[in-house]
């Protein structure tokens, strides 16, 4: 039996208040022998456009598993609080899904309201940047049959 493969990935998003696209893409970041990205929506994105940040986890390259076959992965998202260090997990705690070539990201459309996000004293955004962790971790692949 193979062990699961955990990585934490942390992305710091600067000159936050400049972002004008409707997404941005972290680097490229491996786990479980996979390429991964985060995709934020500084604006929201489908139910939270508007009143949310949203956050995604991304196959980087949904062309490298075989054709047929899916990858269970488990992930944790967290935006640190720079102030006091109370940082803000998703609710619930984690996502559990299913990653393949035609669905290669799986995510949060209402991540963390984006008022609660701008308030100064809660510590998300200082210093205009934000910082971004995801704990990825890779089950296995299930084979097509």
């Amino acid at each position: 039996m193979k062990i699961a493969s955990v990585c934490k990935h942390v992305w710091k998003v600067e000159k936050f208040s400049s972002l004008g696209a409707e997404f941005y893409e972290s680097e490229p970041f491996t786990a479980g022998g996979y390429n991964w990205k985060l995709r934020l929506y500084p604006n929201g994105k489908g139910k939270g456009e508007g009143s949310h940040l949203s956050l995604f986890l991304e196959l980087a390259s949904p062309i490298t598993l075989p054709p047929g076959s899916e990858l269970f992965v488990e992930y944790r998202f967290r935006i640190l609080d720079q102030i006091h260090h109370q940082h803000r997990q998703q609710h619930p705690s984690s996502g559990k899904d299913w990653f393949r070539g035609s669905t290669p990201a799986w995510g949060l459309l209402k991540f963390i309201e984006q008022e609660t996000f701008r308030q100064v004293d809660k510590g998300f955004l200082k210093n205009d940047a934000c910082i971004v962790e995801a704990e990825v971790t890779v089950h296995g692949i299930s084979k097509a049959l």
